[in-house]
C-alpha cells in the first residue's frame, strides 16, 4: 500500500489519500511504501503545488451595529460580506488598529477623490470589519478591498455626516440594544 502525507501542516493535511488545504502557500504531498518480505521499500516522493488566494467578491457591506446597508458616516464601524479577502482570519491586537491585516487591505475614495485606507479590526477569508476613516467627504465613495494576491475589487458606498446606529443584544441590527442602563 501506499501512503501519503504533507511535511507542510497546515498549509495541507493529508488524510488517507485526501488531501485538505488549509491556508495559502506551498503544500508538498509525500509518498511512502514500506515494502514487505518480497518487495524492498519504494522511494519517497515528493510533489509540491502552491496555494494562493483568488479573486476578491464582495456581497455587501453593513454597519457592523445596525446591519443596515447604508448610508455610512465617517468614522464608523461597518462590515463586509464576500469572498478571498485572506487566507485566514485574524484579528487586530493593538490599540492603534492596522491598515493591512492578514494581507487585506481596504481603500475608499471619497466624493473629493481623496483615497484613504480604512483601519481594519477583524479579517478572514469572507468577512472584513473595518472603521472608515473620519476625514470622508459627503457622496459617493468608491471601496476597494484588496487581498495579498494581488487581487481586488471596488463597489460604491454613500457617505453622509451622520448615520446612527445602535449594536443589538442580539445581534441581529434589531433587538434590543447591547446597552446598560443607568438609574440615578
Amino acid at each position: 500500500a501506499v501512503g501519503f502525507a504533507s511535511p507542510t501542516a497546515p498549509v495541507c493535511t493529508v488524510s488517507g489519500a485526501i488531501v485538505t488545504v488549509v491556508a495559502t502557500g506551498s503544500c508538498i504531498i509525500q509518498t511512502s511504501q514500506a515494502g514487505n518480505t518480497n518487495y524492498r521499500a519504494a522511494l519517497a516522493v515528493q510533489q509540491s503545488f502552491t496555494v494562493g488566494l483568488g479573486a476578491v467578491t464582495v456581497g455587501s457591506a453593513a454597519n457592523a451595529g445596525s446591519y443596515a446597508s447604508g448610508p455610512f458616516a465617517p468614522d464608523a464601524y461597518i462590515v463586509i460580506f464576500g469572498t478571498g479577502f485572506s487566507a485566514a482570519a485574524m484579528q487586530a491586537t493593538t490599540a492603534l488598529l492596522p491598515t493591512t491585516l492578514g494581507g487585506a487591505t481596504v481603500t475608499i475614495a471619497d466624493a473629493s477623490g481623496t483615497a484613504q485606507a480604512a483601519q481594519l479590526y477583524y479579517v478572514s477569508p469572507t468577512q472584513i470589519n473595518l472603521l472608515l476613516p473620519k476625514t470622508m467627504a459627503s457622496g459617493t465613495a468608491t471601496v476597494t478591498v484588496a487581498n495579498s494576491g494581488a487581487n481586488n475589487t471596488s463597489f460604491a458606498i454613500n457617505i453622509v455626516a451622520v448615520s446612527p446606529a445602535f449594536f443589538t443584544a442580539d445581534s441581529s441590527g434589531n433587538g434590543p440594544p447591547a446597552a446598560i442602563a443607568l438609574k440615578f
